[in-house]
């Protein structure tokens, strides 16, 4: 890819943004669906797995178009999008389908001799992982597009994959309960799962929800236990998971169910039968939002997605829920002192946009691009700058259309942000 980027002096333009905190929340689900797996989005579209099947929106969840993907589509187990929107969805029968226009038309890949639960693309490998009820789960990797699959990974004493994300350093991390008296483990592989390391095991608090942000932080939900005294906590490592620190938890004695971070580094976390609480300062501080919920909502399922933020409840009857505004423009802060990073213009963009910051002091400087799965694309500055307003041109001529993500780094602190490219 060519890139382009020079700097320039320009009219210091401030340094507040918007941040991303809805008000209330709406009951969105059309009655087509009651129990919802899993939620991914893709650009503009919304796709959710449920026990009717699959289905996508293209309104921001307000109304769902079923995708018909074979004769059984109510055994789709998983699913999950590539970085160039391309769609991988496998069935508890063991079917594996793929789908390169939206959703519209599947074909199928290949029959494997395991049941489908679990989906992740790793270019260039597909994972996947299998496991129900009690059975052990197995990692299987597929270097063929999901063809033929091998073995890779048969974690001791595992019963659940809990889930898995890719680290913008490439590193495979994934979540299992089942070992340690149940409390669960964060593993990470480095070697397209050959070998793992624990990340987290033997703690107090059981694993019930983890992401893994845009610019890198690992975050744990845990459970409470009332015997115990134990509350549910959140807890955040910066370094890859050598060091965790637990999260300020304003919340009563519950579980953490589910957590999601936005674009603009926003933190939102289901708390068991107490809502949704959300915090802007890296869980500092929090606000609690349950305008429009029931009282006793339990978000299982937690997604942020262009600008709105969407919960599944598993204890109320087709209890599918999106906040009232777009999180971009409710609440203004101010940004972090000693430098800022705008919004880049244009946005969407074709093929050319410029980002600027401003830097209030001398500072060594790291400007890089990452797609939506994590992976680096590219980096754009690297050195130490001068303080000032600074602008640099990206020319993403030579990349396919979609969500990227661009991350500022200074001796002050990070600051990551989203831009759309559309060809």
């Amino acid at each position: 890819m060519k890139k382009i980027f020079y700097f320039m002096y320009i009219l210091f333009i401030g340094t507040k943004v918007f941040c991303a905190i809805p008000d209330s929340w709406v009951h969105i689900n059309p009655g087509a669906f009651q129990t919802v797996t899993s939620i991914q989005g893709f650009e503009n579209l919304l796709y959710l797995n449920s026990d009717s099947g699959l289905f996508r929106s293209t309104d921001n969840g307000t109304t769902w178009q079923p995708l018909q993907v074979d004769s059984t589509d109510k055994k789709i187990k998983s699913f999950t999008i590539d970085s160039s929107g391309n769609i991988l969805a496998g069935t508890v029968d063991s079917m594996l389908y793929w789908s390169v226009d939206q959703g519209n038309n599947w074909s199928y890949t290949a029959k494997t001799n395991f049941p489908i639960v679990k989906l992740i693309i790793h270019p260039p490998y597909i994972y996947a992982a299998d496991g129900q009820g009690n059975l052990q789960c197995r990692i299987y990797r597929s270097s063929d597009s999901g063809a033929h699959f091998t073995t890779v990974y048969i974690p001791e004493l595992f019963i659940t994959l809990l889930g898995w994300a890719v680290a913008p350093n490439g590193t495979l991390l994934n979540t299992t309960t089942g070992r340690y008296s149940n409390n669960g483990v964060l593993s990470s592989s480095s070697d397209s799962g050959n070998t793992w390391n624990d990340l987290w095991s033997i703690q107090p608090n059981t694993i019930s929800a983890f992401i893994c942000t845009n610019k890198g932080d690992l975050l744990i939900g845990t459970t409470s236990s009332f015997a115990m005294g134990i509350l549910g906590l959140i807890f955040r490592s910066t370094d890859n998971g050598i060091t965790w620190s637990p999260l300020t938890a304003p919340w009563q004695l519950a579980d953490v169910t589910s957590l999601t971070v936005n674009s603009e580094g926003a933190i939102f976390a289901g708390i068991y039968h107490q809502g949704v609480f959300c915090s802007k300062d890296t869980g500092a501080t929090w606000t609690q939002m349950i305008d429009g919920l029931p009282t006793n909502v339990a978000a299982f399922s937690i997604t942020a997605h262009n600008d709105y933020v969407f919960i599944y409840d598993i204890y109320n009857t087709q209890g599918f829920y999106r906040n009232t505004t777009p999180v971009a423009g409710v609440f203004e802060h101010e940004m972090p002192n000693g430098f800022s990073l705008m919004q880049n213009y244009p946005n969407p963009f074709n093929p050319v946009t410029r980002i600027v910051f401003n830097l209030e002091h001398r500072s060594n400087v790291n400007l890089s691009v990452f797609d939506i799965n994590g992976r680096l694309i590219s980096t754009l500055v690297d050195e130490v700058i001068q303080m000032g307003n600074h602008e640099m041109v990206f020319d993403a001529k030579n990349l396919s259309s979609g969500t990227y993500y661009y991350r500022l780094t200074t001796n002050e602190g990070i600051q990551t942000r989203k831009m759309v490219f559309q060809k």
